[in-house]
């Protein structure tokens, strides 16, 4: 797995990209309104699989992340392609634990050969399973769907 896919395996909501987004860019920020090393201020930033994910990246594109303007393109550029990271809305009736998510996500990463975050949405119609939406195609995997197609059979 290349460094970028190992950063974006790190966050399984829309949420967390969002929260990432914005701790990059003040991490970003700091970067420069400091004179510490820079593998220092990214391990006190950052957990530590997301500092070294964006070191590697960085250094993979061999970006010197010490040098104030190749780090701010660099950051702009990998800001620019986690922005691009596809959206599934997944509307489920239970509010879906941290394994569950990243099991989803490795279904769809296996799925579709790229790694996608969740917008998870509350919907207590939906009754046993999910309701997926991905690029204006709608699946609905609920148990409510299938009784609706066969009916109770009785």
């Amino acid at each position: 797995m290349n460094e970028i896919t190992d950063l974006i395996s790190t966050l399984a909501t829309k949420s967390d990209l969002r929260h990432f987004l914005s701790e990059l860019e003040k991490g970003s920020r700091g970067l420069f309104s400091t004179s510490q090393d820079t593998e220092k201020f990214l391990s006190e930033e950052f957990s530590a699989r997301v500092a070294s994910a964006i070191s590697g990246y960085a250094a993979s594109k061999k970006i010197d992340l010490s040098d104030p303007i190749s780090a701010t393109s660099f950051f702009k550029e990998l800001r620019g392609e986690l922005e691009n990271v596809p959206v599934v809305n997944l509307h489920v009736a239970f509010e879906p634990t941290r394994k569950q998510l990243e099991g989803f996500s490795r279904w769809f990463s296996e799925s579709l050969s790229r790694h996608v975050v969740f917008d998870v949405i509350y919907d207590p119609s939906v009754i046993g399973g999910a309701v997926i939406e991905y690029e204006g195609r709608r699946g609905d995997f609920s148990l409510k769907n299938k009784i609706g197609e066969k009916g109770l059979g009785f």
